[in-house]
């Protein structure tokens, strides 16, 4: 799973170079990643639930500037 985060990130990179990946921690049961955008931070949750299915849920704050993604698969 972290690869596919990995991917998306370098495919974003690619794209838009100001918007990494700030923070990845890894535990054993859950991953936080912390990105410069909401965009990256969407379309990384996306790609999870595309490639592992699970549930997906987003919320943003009230001026849009911040998201708060969180996948998770039972």
């Amino acid at each position: 799973m972290l690869r596919l985060v990995r991917s998306e990130e370098e495919r974003e990179r690619s794209r838009h170079p100001l918007q990494p990946i700030m923070v990845m921690r890894d535990g054993p049961a859950q991953a936080h990643v912390s990105t410069t955008d909401v965009h990256v931070a969407r379309r990384i949750g996306e790609a999870l639930k595309h490639a592992f299915q699970g549930a997906l849920e987003g919320r943003y704050s009230r001026d849009e500037s911040f998201v708060r993604v969180k996948w998770t698969r039972d």
